[in-house]
C-alpha cells in the first residue's frame, strides 16, 4: 500500500500544480488554512477545481511600513520630549521636598534609625549604617532613604499611605528629572518595598 504522501505528490505531478506564492492564496484555501496549489492550466486553484467551487483570489496586499526608521525614530523622540515637558514639575527639588516633609524631633529621629538598624537591617543583607551615623547627617546624604526609613514604621495607616503615595511620586519624579548616579533611590526603594 502506497503512502499518502506519495499519492499527493504523484497527483500533484499529474495536475501539474505549483504552490502559490507568499500572500497569493485564494480566498478559498487562506479560510480553510490549507496549501494553496496553482493549476498550470489557468489561474484556477487545485483545491478550488477538485471541489467544484468559484476560486476567487485573495485582495488583501501587504502594507509595506510608513517611513523609514530614523523617521519613526525622530517621532518617537518628539513625543517622548512632549511627555516629559509635559510631566515635569516647576518650582520643585527632591532636596527641598524632603526638607519640608520630614520634620522628626532629634529624639525620635534617633528612636527611629536605632530601630531600623537593630530590628529591620538584618533582613535587608546588603544595606550597611554604620553605628557612629547620626540621624542628621544621614538625612543629608540620604534623604531618600531616610524619608523610606520614616515612612515604613508609620503606626497611622491613613499617615503611612500619604507618605507611601509621596515615596511613589518621588519615585517617579526622580527617575525622570535626576540624571547623577546616586544610591539613594536603590536604597529607598529596597527599604520600601521590603515593608
Amino acid at each position: 500500500m502506497p503512502k499518502p504522501d506519495s499519492r499527493r505528490t504523484e497527483a500533484r505531478k499529474v495536475r501539474k500544480t505549483t504552490p502559490a506564492p507568499y500572500g497569493g492564496a485564494c480566498i478559498n484555501c487562506a479560510r480553510a488554512k490549507c496549501k494553496c496549489l496553482l493549476l498550470a492550466t489557468g489561474d484556477r486553484r487545485e483545491r478550488c477545481d477538485r471541489l467544484g467551487k468559484e476560486c476567487r483570489p485573495s485582495l488583501s496586499v501587504r502594507r509595506s511600513r510608513k517611513g523609514s526608521s530614523s523617521t519613526r525614530i525622530a517621532r518617537v523622540e518628539s513625543r517622548l520630549d512632549s511627555l516629559l515637558s509635559t510631566m515635569q514639575i516647576p518650582g520643585i527639588t527632591i532636596q527641598s521636598s524632603f526638607g519640608q516633609l520630614v520634620h522628626i524631633p532629634s529624639d525620635t529621629s534617633t528612636r527611629l534609625l536605632e530601630q531600623f538598624r537593630n530590628e529591620n537591617l538584618n533582613y535587608l543583607p546588603c544595606i550597611h549604617i554604620p553605628p557612629h551615623v547620626t540621624p542628621q547627617e544621614f538625612m543629608q546624604e540620604k534623604p531618600f532613604f531616610w524619608y523610606c526609613l520614616t515612612a515604613v514604621p508609620t503606626p497611622n495607616l491613613i499617615k503611612r499611605e500619604s507618605l507611601f503615595t509621596k515615596v511613589h511620586d518621588t519615585i517617579y519624579q526622580k527617575l525622570l528629572e535626576e540624571t547623577t548616579p546616586s544610591m539613594d533611590l536603590p536604597l529607598g526603594l529596597m527599604t520600601f518595598i521590603s515593608w
